[in-house]
């Protein structure tokens, strides 16, 4: 018996755990200029969130980062917590959400293709009331850098959680700011997979392969993603709005697109949860 615990506890030290309590996370890029006449430099953001009452609660640090150009890896890019996590205010509920903020910084060669920048990780929280075993699936974030013939920071978004609401009425404001000062407009679009319980931190593969569509629930689909009277949507500057929604908590996603004189210059790919509360009466606004 006592070889076997220390058996566990070799595993437990070798093997990532599948923490079940991801509730999604966003990811965007700053360009910091030119440090040499083909190499560019870009600072990395991302911002985790986790359910501190569900499954293995640890945040990752530091977080590995798939850089991808034409389609192959190009860079594997380790960010670090820039600060210890962030209790995120739930009052009047005992629900314990975190924040972890995590910075990192990278020069890349001039590219007339550009970069997709991906993180992936599983588990989700085993709550999530829309998807099909959260606890077995992953999620993912991403974002985009256009060739370097555009010189381009990414959007940055804020005011994220909590994501609270009744079955009568949800609404909340997402801030996104841009030191471009482009056009920012975002859509609703379908929760992404990313890792498995026996590859919870899966590595860059070799080749860029797209994000699997998570299944969803009977009664749910990318058309009414919350299954309610009035399916969740956003305006194009990030307010979304849903009506009839019962009580639980929901994952979906929020794709951002960036343009300038007409033409996408950015793509971000953003995951969230959404917890419906009854008898709850204020608007998140």
């Amino acid at each position: 018996m006592k070889h076997l615990f220390f058996y566990f506890i070799f595993l437990s030290i070798c093997f990532p755990l599948a923490a079940r309590h991801i509730l999604g996370g966003t990811m965007s890029y700053e360009n910091q200029g030119l440090v040499s006449t083909n190499m560019t430099k870009y600072r990395i953001d991302a911002e985790l969130y986790r359910d501190c009452d569900v499954g293995n609660p640890t945040f990752d640090t530091p977080i590995e980062i798939c850089i991808y150009t034409n389609n192959q890896l190009s860079q594997e890019l380790d960010i670090y917590i820039s600060s210890n996590p962030i209790p995120i205010a739930t009052a009047p509920y005992s629900v314990c959400i975190e924040k972890a903020i995590y910075v990192g910084y990278v020069t890349l060669p001039v590219s007339t293709v550009g970069y997709t920048l991906v993180y992936r990780r599983c588990c989700r929280n085993t709550i999530t009331g829309n998807i099909v075993s959260p606890g077995d699936v992953g999620f993912s974030i991403s974002t985009t850098i256009f060739p370097n013939s555009i010189v381009n920071s990414s959007p940055k978004m804020s005011n994220l959680y909590p994501f609270f609401g009744n079955n009568f009425i949800f609404n909340h404001s997402i801030v996104s700011t841009d030191l471009d000062n482009d056009v920012i407009v975002q859509t609703i679009s379908a929760p992404q997979g990313g890792g498995s319980p026996d590859d919870p931190l899966p590595f860059c593969s070799n080749t860029f392969f797209s994000n699997y569509i998570l299944g969803l629930n009977p009664n749910y689909s990318l058309q009414n993603l919350l299954n309610s009277t009035v399916p969740l949507t956003t305006t194009l500057n990030g307010v979304l709005h849903a009506e009839g929604i019962l009580g639980g908590e929901y994952s979906f996603a929020l794709d951002t697109k960036e343009y300038r004189n007409g033409n996408v210059i950015s793509t971000t790919h953003s995951e969230f949860s959404l917890n419906i509360f009854f008898g709850y009466v204020a608007n998140e606004n």
